[in-house]
């Protein structure tokens, strides 16, 4: 099952026994739990029908002996069990014999990371439950989220309001939350998001030091390019999202020297690309800075990169540093 067929499954009232919510992106998953927590307790007693353990820490006994626990004034207790890819195959192996046989008063949602490389899931687990990997949402899907969360707050925001916000934060779902947080004390009279407000509150550190790193890039300053690569590392940012905005950035800057060819203007360019106007003449250099022929290697670059990141065959900074290499020759 994926994560639009579940979030279906839930919107109709629709619970099952096991759930095994796992994958990259964490705060969707939360927002999941939070969403079959609802559809469990409603109005209802939770304090003695909840219980949170931790895959580190809990033996699957106790597990396994909460979710036969009866509820108390309740039709089901809910068992939550985080970083669940921590625990030990033997471990997993007895929560997968309770998943072919659940408690039918228990909903047990297991939650975390992908398990490493070496480990997978038990089979039988994923086939005797509700198993639903988590990724990064697309840009056209986090957009949509955005403006699923602004309506649910009672505010309004504009589709170039909402692409803007996620220029400017990227499609980490934890950050764009926090970030409209901000825009909800901000735009609290009126209740509309525009992208003005959106420049305004969010700011554009990370979008500017993606520009500069693809700038550098484009001018072939290696050493600059490290340089920018090494700081944007340092504040936190994940080594694959670096690299898929990279990616995005290099795709957009196709795409606009296909419609130039295609004589279409820069005023429709921008807005067509999701490029904010506060970017835009900086974007129009670097769309002139690359020939379609060198962005043709660096998509062939990045690929290979992108293998190595999701394999792991090599350390994800280096394999940054090497791509760096290849793009300023």
């Amino acid at each position: 099952m994926n994560y639009k067929q579940l979030k279906q499954n839930l919107a109709q009232g629709k619970l099952s026994p096991v759930y095994l919510l796992y994958g990259e992106e964490g705060y969707l998953i939360e927002e999941t739990v939070r969403r079959i927590e609802q559809l469990v307790f409603g109005n209802g007693v939770r304090d003695f029908n909840y219980q949170l353990f931790y895959g580190e820490d809990a033996p699957p006994s106790d597990i396994i002996n909460a979710a036969h626990t009866m509820p108390m004034m309740a039709k089901y207790r809910l068992i939550v069990v985080k970083h669940v890819e921590r625990m030990k195959v033997a471990q997993l192996n007895k929560l997968t014999a309770y998943a072919a046989k659940p408690s039918t008063t228990a909903i047990l949602i297991l939650s975390g990371d992908n398990p490493d490389h070496k480990k997978a899931w038990p089979k039988g687990l994923s086939a005797n439950c509700v198993a639903v990997r988590f990724y990064p949402l697309y840009d056209r899907d986090a957009v949509a989220w955005i403006q699923t969360k602004v309506r649910e707050e009672g505010y309004r925001i504009s589709h170039e309001a909402a692409r803007g916000l996620l220029e400017l934060s990227g499609n980490d779902l934890a950050t764009l939350a926090n970030q409209l947080e901000k825009l909800f004390a901000y735009t609290t009279r009126q209740k509309n998001i525009s992208l003005e407000e959106v420049e305004l509150v969010v700011g554009s550190v990370r979008q500017h030091n993606i520009f500069e790193l693809v700038e550098a890039i484009g001018s072939k300053k290696l050493e600059r390019a490290l340089h920018i690569l090494a700081k944007i590392l340092a504040q936190g940012e994940p080594p694959t999202l670096v690299m898929a905005l990279i990616s995005r950035q290099l795709r957009r800057i196709w795409r606009a020297k296909c419609m130039l060819k295609q004589g279409v203007s820069w005023d429709k360019i921008g807005p067509k690309l999701g490029v904010p106007r506060f970017f835009l003449k900086n974007f129009s250099s670097q769309v002139e800075g690359f020939s379609l022929a060198e962005l043709q290697a660096a998509f062939h670059n990045l690929l290979a990169t992108d293998i190595k990141l999701k394999t792991g065959t090599q350390w994800p900074r280096l394999s940054l540093e090497f791509l760096l290499l290849k793009l300023c020759r």
